[in-house]
């Protein structure tokens, strides 16, 4: 639950009293339209919740979050993300969609990335195919930066905490032509000392340390053109994982289980992982109805860590990893919004090339070399109509295609496959009065299918399709002079083909995904904010 919690007495509001929750505007369903009017579950964090929580990346979200949770892999760079129990196991792909000022992030490397100058995060749970296609088949997560006014402003933070850490932002913008051209820069310095000790070099080896950047332009070249330039890097420069050996691995070394906080590794990793984003929007407001945008975004994650994965005094599994994912993508959309009616309909493209690199420490041997590149074609389409002054419908619907190929860049053997998908979606709501709303809605998502990268012979190679139907009913309300705000919801799920993950016979170091056969879930989430 959910909850900025103190209470006044329960009266009319006078001067004397908190002011009434305000009212959040959310792009949740790709048009601007108020949190308390969407037919979903969503829960929304202002820049002032933001500030007040010290909320610094997505892990800290999921901790003020109905059914949302983030693991820490040990892994720097990779927290696997979970809404409603569906979850990416590390192996296969992210059914949580996390999409930043527009930039899609379709695996679990980012959802530790920083939200540094952000204006709101909106977290939509249950499956999203309609409108964000594959792997969002248990919500998404819409990060949209602070757009800078024609004020100058300045500020600076410092921060310190448990494990000597440190950490330092600031942020700079302001107008460079009135009420045309503004800019928006940000920065932030994070170190702390690591908690982990090698019994065998006697050294804490898990010394965390990362920069990140983030820069944006805003340009208003006439009343009815918007656009904005938004770039942003992230690079680390980390010790060693936050990972050892369990009961069983020490047991099969011959070794004790390790003491809490300890390794006995012979080897201190390190991690200089980086990422980079753009994201180029441009927006056409043709009438007072009708909107174009244009959303063109890149993203390059570079991968690159030592790791004793035998955790032991043993050279058995060291192993470097120098791994790149690059995405290129647009969407292009055209929109009605009137009051009785919206309608929506776009047209996304994607562009894929990811290198999987390891090397044996040990013996300096590439030990895998794999190659997967892919691009995805999708088309979609949203309406919404008032069918009265009380009830509205909405359904949307997406089609998307993709094609891959897998290329072992050692032997030269090379393979393709192609994968597609129908996600609808259909909602009915019903407005009880001006406090409260009901709903109920039907929607499908899916997992892409794909290669398993680091399969070993006698792997399989690719795995199918995760599909998931949503069945889901809730209720908005706001209560005591709108001091009070309540969401409730219920929600069934069938999945088929689901992902798995299973450990590898040939690498014990890797695992691969499969398809298993069905599961369901169900549960019921509850959401309250007061003030």
């Amino acid at each position: 639950m959910a909850s900025g919690l103190w209470f006044a007495a329960i009266d009319d509001v006078t001067a004397d009293e908190p002011a009434p929750l305000s009212t959040v505007t959310v792009t949740a369903q790709k048009v601007e339209e108020a949190l308390e009017s969407v037919p979903a579950s969503v829960t929304v964090f202002t820049s002032d919740v933001l500030e007040d929580r010290e909320i610094d990346s997505i892990a800290d979200i999921a901790n003020y979050t109905p059914n949302f949770i983030s693991f820490d892999t040990g892994i720097v760079g990779l927290w696997v993300p979970s809404v409603r129990g569906i979850h990416e196991d590390g192996a296969g792909s992210n059914p949580i969609g996390l999409f930043v000022d527009g930039v899609p992030i379709l695996t679990a490397t980012g959802f530790n990335d920083e939200l540094l100058d952000v204006e709101r995060v909106e977290v939509l749970r249950g499956p999203q195919g309609a409108l964000y296609g594959s792997n969002t088949q248990a919500g998404v997560i819409n990060v949209i930066s602070a757009r800078p006014g024609d004020t100058f402003s300045a500020k600076a933070t410092a921060r310190v905490g448990e494990d000597n850490k440190r950490q330092l932002t600031a942020t700079l913008k302001g107008p460079i032509a009135k009420d045309q051209l503004s800019y928006s820069l940000a920065a932030s310095h994070v170190e702390k000392d690591g908690y982990i000790k090698n019994a065998n070099s006697g050294d804490l080896v898990n010394d965390r340390k990362y920069n990140y950047a983030k820069a944006s332009l805003w340009w208003t070249p006439s009343a009815s053109v918007d656009v904005s330039l938004i770039g942003s890097v992230l690079a680390f420069d980390d010790g060693g994982q936050t990972i050892a050996l369990s009961p069983d691995g020490a047991a099969a070394f011959g070794l004790d289980t390790p003491a809490p906080r300890t390794v006995a590794s012979d080897l201190d990793g390190w991690n200089k992982s980086a990422s980079n984003s753009q994201a180029l929007k441009i927006d056409w407001h043709i009438n007072d109805y009708v909107s174009l945008q244009s959303l063109t975004a890149r993203r390059e994650y570079k991968t690159r860590y030592l790791t004793d994965f035998d955790f032991s005094p043993f050279q058995v599994f060291h192993k470097e990893f120098d791994n790149s994912q690059a995405k290129l993508s647009n969407e292009l959309k055209l929109s009605w919004v009137d009051a009785k009616k919206t309608l929506i309909g776009g047209v996304y493209y994607d562009d894929d090339d990811n290198q999987f690199r390891d090397i044996d420490d040990v013996t300096r041997q590439v030990d895998q070399d794999h190659r997967v590149t892919a691009n995805t074609l999708g088309v979609f389409g949203y309406s919404a109509y008032a069918l009265s002054d009380n009830i509205n419908v909405s359904a949307g619907l997406r089609y998307d295609r993709k094609t891959s190929d897998y290329t072992d860049v050692q032997t030269g053997a090379r393979i393709d496959d192609d994968w597609e998908e129908v996600s609808p979606r259909l909602a009915l709501d019903y407005t009880v009065n001006d406090q409260a709303m009901v709903y109920a809605s039907v929607s499908k998502g899916y997992r892409s299918g794909g290669f398993n990268e680091h399969a070993a012979d006698g792997d399989p190679l690719t795995y199918e399709e995760e599909t998931l139907i949503s069945y889901e009913a809730g209720i908005k309300s706001d209560f005591y002079a709108r001091r009070l705000r309540l969401g409730v919801a219920v929600y069934y799920m069938d999945i088929d083909d689901m992902h798995v993950r299973i450990s590898s016979q040939e690498r014990p170091e890797f695992n691969y995904t499969d398809n298993a056969a069905s599961a369901w879930s169900s549960g019921l989430e509850a959401e309250l904010d007061a003030r």
